[in-house]
């Protein structure tokens, strides 16, 4: 691969990214240049399957794309059908202020970039419902440290403040060990972001792994729920193949995923004011 030129190779594989962030001279190209030609070299040197394992930023995805990697191409599709969405429903306003969002992606020199992905994705689900605008990002409410964004519900005009996390998911036996390890991972973030006793922001997890364990963990939470005060059900991705070349990406409440038709229920419902 060439790497004369990142915003080449991004117009040729995640167009809609480009077209999101519009022409911004000062987006940082210098920087996201060269990640993309440490990605190459890296993958040079050590050579493609090791690479895959270790690294996986987003630049290895347009890599392994560019070599007809089929779950490559796959990934780059759900990219571009989100940035597609959010370029329609966000406003120039809201558009510069996921700029840094977006830098994240493309400076991430490993596979948390998905951290981001997973942000902009929950954002999306909440904009594309015409209930919300964004009207912040990072911002801090009081005693707490800044949160990732915060929307305005349009019929109230209230502010609600969102943080999300990434979790990579393990395999789990029981029930339990499930409740566990999800428990651990949401006390770790609130307590990162605030001492209070009273949350003042919405949680959201965003769920990684394979088909397999997605399963385990939307089989669960069919049937069951965490009680935890300001926290919503977890999403996901999953894309699915229809056949005849026909590909759904799915982004889901983790019990709702594996539907055979997917509920027209909005994400963003639950979320108490």
């Amino acid at each position: 691969m060439q790497t004369s030129d990142v915003k080449i190779i991004l117009i040729q594989y995640l167009p809609e990214l480009i077209k999101l962030i519009g022409a911004d001279s000062n987006f940082g190209w210098k920087d996201i240049n060269n990640l993309l030609y440490k990605t190459v070299e890296k993958r040079t040197y050590k050579g493609v399957a090791e690479s895959v394992v270790s690294w996986r930023n987003i630049f290895d995805i347009i890599i392994d794309a560019e070599n007809k990697v089929k779950i490559a191409i796959l990934q780059l599709d759900f990219l571009n059908e989100l940035f597609y969405s959010l370029n329609g429903c966000l406003n120039l306003t809201e558009k510069k202020l996921i700029q840094s969002n977006i830098k994240n992606i493309l400076k991430s020199s490993d596979y948390t970039y998905q951290n981001f992905v997973g942000e902009i994705a929950v954002l999306n689900n909440f904009i594309k419902t015409g209930d919300y605008e964004l009207v912040g990002i990072e911002q801090k409410p009081l005693n707490c440290n800044p949160i990732d964004f915060s929307i305005k519900e349009k019929l109230t005009g209230t502010i609600k403040f969102i943080e999300v996390r990434s979790v990579y998911l393990k395999p789990v036996s029981t029930d339990n060990e499930l409740i566990e390890f999800l428990t651990e991972k949401i006390n770790d973030k609130v307590k990162s972001k605030t001492k209070d006793s009273e949350i003042p922001f919405h949680l959201i997890l965003v769920l990684w792994g394979t088909k397999e364990l997605l399963k385990v963990y939307s089989d669960f939470f069919k049937r069951c729920s965490l009680q935890i005060d300001n926290f919503t059900e977890p999403l996901c991705f999953l894309s699915i193949c229809k056949g005849n070349g026909i590909v759904e990406h799915r982004v889901s409440r983790i019990s709702k995923i594996f539907d055979s038709e997917l509920s027209t229920e909005n994400y963003s419902d639950g979320i108490s004011t």
